[in-house]
């Protein structure tokens, strides 16, 4: 993109945000007009203005529900039970985008090596142990059944350098490990296969009682569970089944292709920034004191409303010319 184009593209986008968020304010009502219908008036012209210039319905649409909901009007809540019929789906929907952008760019699999390949782990058998599972929880998550083959073919490139046989008590052990950890990771984020059948029932019979699941205290309490069971595994195969380590106290991983110089691009660390970034407010809102005004604030916007704050900028936001998430492919796959 020329710099005489982005320049253009950003004045735009200062154009459209105006007229949704500043617009409507300094505006004066007129005739039987409140200011809320005034405020109305100009956020949907400015969500017109932005899909008509080259940003996507996705960006546009949520900047527009987001304006919306800070008129004070209408919460989170009434904007997404008016327009989706419920939040379960829409917050589905919006972490199944900001998930597959993760697997797109690449991050996900760079983020599962990079973890088995620390300084700190190599020489270290129960540390690389370890380590080896915790990137197959990773790759399990943002690569499904792929992130067990990925750290299966790994694992017998290991076992070759060690000399290992194919039947070894070392190699059957790890096989397990690998395969159970990437199993906890696929049910890491509750969007597809099983974990979505199982919420997808279960909202729906706690939303008749009032109830909504926080999918961020569910993804943390897995992150938690997976990491305490690796532990467990590692010391079980230590000191219960007696599995022969030892050979991996000379074994570096970085000396396999592509085990070394794991590093990020652009694309993949402003993806993994603002991922981190939407899950971060169901942290926040945890901490935050009850009752105090900062906590009415943060809660009001709600996690789901954060989730589409996020891939709204993700959808917005430019690397090398293309959106850091292109919404057309991730929810084509959604649908496919």
């Amino acid at each position: 993109m020329s710099k005489g184009s982005s320049t253009s593209k950003l004045i735009k986008l200062a154009v459209g945000v105006f007229l949704m968020f500043i617009g409507g304010l300094i505006c004066p009502t007129w005739g039987t007009v409140t200011q809320l219908g005034v405020q109305s008036i100009f956020i949907f012209a400015g969500m017109i203005f932005l899909a008509l210039n080259g940003f996507s319905f996705v960006f546009s649409s949520i900047a527009a529900m987001f304006a919306m909901q800070l008129t004070g009007f209408f919460t989170s809540g009434d904007i997404i039970a008016k327009s989706w019929g419920g939040s379960t789906i829409y917050q589905l929907i919006l972490v199944y985008a900001l998930c597959q952008g993760l697997v797109e760019c690449g991050a996900g699999d760079v983020i599962a090596r990079f973890l088995v390949s620390r300084k700190w782990a190599q020489g270290k058998p129960m540390v690389f142990t370890f380590m080896l599972l915790m990137a197959s929880i990773f790759a399990g998550a943002f690569l499904g059944l792929g992130g067990i083959v990925f750290y299966y073919s790994v694992l017998d490139e290991i076992r070759k350098q060690l000399d290992y046989e194919v039947d070894s008590s070392w190699m059957k052990f790890n096989v397990y490990g690998v395969y159970i950890a990437a199993c906890v990771g696929m049910t890491l984020i509750p969007y597809k296969g099983i974990p979505l059948i199982v919420f997808g029932s279960l909202s729906t019979m706690l939303s008749e009682y009032g109830y909504e699941i926080n999918y961020v205290v569910y993804m943390a309490a897995i992150a938690i569970f997976g990491i305490l069971s690796s532990i467990i595994y590692c010391l079980m195969m230590k000191f219960v089944f007696r599995v022969d380590m030892s050979r991996l106290t000379s074994f570096d991983i970085r000396k396999i292709e592509g085990m070394s110089n794991i590093r990020m691009n652009k694309h993949q660390a402003i993806v993994s920034i603002i991922f981190a970034i939407s899950i971060l407010y169901g942290v926040v809102i945890v901490l935050l004191p009850k009752g105090t005004a900062i906590h009415t604030v943060v809660s009001g916007v709600s996690q789901t409303t954060w989730f589409a704050v996020c891939l709204a900028v993700l959808c917005v936001l430019t690397v090398d010319g293309k959106p850091a998430i292109n919404p057309r492919t991730v929810f084509k796959k959604l649908y496919s």
